[in-house]
Order: structure tokens, then C-alpha cells, then sequence
């Protein structure tokens, strides 16, 4: 039986940009259930974070609510919601590196805090991950000395460690094109086959119409509106 609690509901919100305080998408209704992948093409809105600090909870909408496993972010406690952010998975377009960190224990950071997992067995599944996308193995540089597409496969690999019940994906090919779609699309449909639901952003056309994501929804920004897009 289908559960019947979304991964994410955003009933008529609008989402503002903390950093100007400009409202950057108004009205915007959204059901993500289990198991569903939404694509997401902004056009010439760089509102990535934007939308996804808003499904984490990182932001609160002007009007309207955003919840995320039937919680309410607006009214869930801050050790609740932080505990909550351990179940979700996410590739940043622009890069949230710690700098003085390698970026082998970057990648276990969120597990190693929200879990009690083995160190190992964490371990091992990062290097495994690490693997479908590209990598030789777990990386053991720091940030600044590593090329922006193996940052990227390293971000891709980090946002699906663990057991996340939601994926959020800013622009996850840039710098990689349809190399990394072969890893991609695995990761996501085994992780919708667990339950999990995926929202993918861009604002790459060809992506938007990628007949090999099988997509549930697929959307566009037209102006200040989320709007359904054809398939």
C-alpha cells in the first residue's frame, strides 16, 4: 500500500531569498510522495539554494507552509529539524566545502553526526559511491586541490550516503554532462525504489527532457510561478 505522509509538501508558498529579501517564487504547491522524482528547470533564476533551503527548512516562506516527512518546519523544534536535515541528501551548485578538512571526512561528516553507524561501514559505502561516479576511491585531499568535476562527483557521492529520504540535486552534471548520468540515474532509482523522493533542479534543457530519468513531474519557473512543464 502506498504510504499516504509526502516526503514533501509545499502548499502555496512563497519563498523568499534571505540574502536580498526579494520574493523569488510566489504560490508555489508542490507534493513530492515516496518514491517520486521531480525535475525542476529554473530558466535564468538562480534560485537553487533558495528552494533548497526552503525544503530543508533552512528558510521560512513568507505565507504558506513547507513540511518535510508530515513535520511542519515552521513549527518543528531546531533539535527536531536539525535532527530531520540528517535524512537529506544534498549536491550544493556552488561548492560548501569545509577547507581545512580532506574531503574523506567531509563526506562522512553528516553519518558519522546523525548516525551511529560504524565508522568503517560508512566508510566503505562512501568509497563504493565514490566509485560510481567516477572516483578511483575515497579522496584524501582538501577542497582547494581537487579538479571542480571530481568535486562534483564527490558531492554527488556524499548526498546519497546513507539511507536520505530526500535527494535535493542542484545542477548535479555541471562541469560533468551526461558522463555522470550513467551513476546518477542508478543512485536515484535505487534510492525511489527504498521510498525516497528526489527533486532535481536546473537549468539545463536537455536535462528537462532526459527520457531516461522517468520523471514523475517535471516543472518550469516562469516568471515569479512554478508552472508543469510538458514531458
Amino acid at each position: 500500500m502506498r504510504p499516504q505522509k509526502s516526503v514533501i509538501e509545499i502548499d502555496n508558498a512563497t519563498i523568499v531569498d534571505d540574502k536580498t529579501g526579494n520574493i523569488t517564487i510566489s504560490g508555489v504547491t508542490l507534493y513530492l510522495n515516496f518514491g517520486e522524482l521531480a525535475l525542476i528547470h529554473l530558466g535564468q533564476r538562480d534560485v537553487y539554494s533558495v528552494i533548497g533551503d526552503a525544503c530543508a527548512g533552512l528558510t521560512t516562506p513568507m505565507v504558506g507552509a513547507i513540511s518535510f516527512l508530515g513535520h511542519n518546519w515552521s513549527r518543528t523544534s531546531p533539535d527536531h529539524a536539525n535532527a530531520l536535515r540528517g535524512l537529506i541528501g544534498r549536491v550544493f551548485k556552488t561548492s560548501n566545502w569545509i577547507d581545512y578538512m580532506v574531503l574523506s571526512d567531509a563526506i562522512l561528516l553528516s553519518q558519522l553526526h546523525h548516525t551511529r553507524r560504524p565508522t568503517k561501514e560508512i566508510r566503505d559505502e562512501a568509497m563504493k559511491l565514490c566509485r560510481i561516479f567516477g572516483l578511483p576511491g575515497l579522496p584524501t585531499r582538501r577542497p582547494e586541490n581537487m579538479l571542480s568535476m571530481d568535486l562534483q562527483r564527490i558531492a554527488c557521492a556524499r548526498a546519497f550516503l546513507g539511507r536520505p529520504r530526500l535527494i535535493i540535486l542542484e545542477e548535479p552534471t555541471l562541469n560533468l554532462g551526461r558522463e555522470i548520468l550513467p551513476g546518477l540515474t542508478k543512485k536515484i532509482n535505487e534510492v525511489r525504489d527504498r521510498g525516497a523522493g528526489v527533486l532535481w533542479m536546473t537549468q539545463n534543457d536537455s536535462i528537462l527532457r532526459e527520457p531516461y530519468l522517468d520523471c514523475t513531474y517535471r516543472f518550469r519557473i516562469v516568471g515569479s510561478a512554478l508552472v508543469e512543464a510538458a514531458a
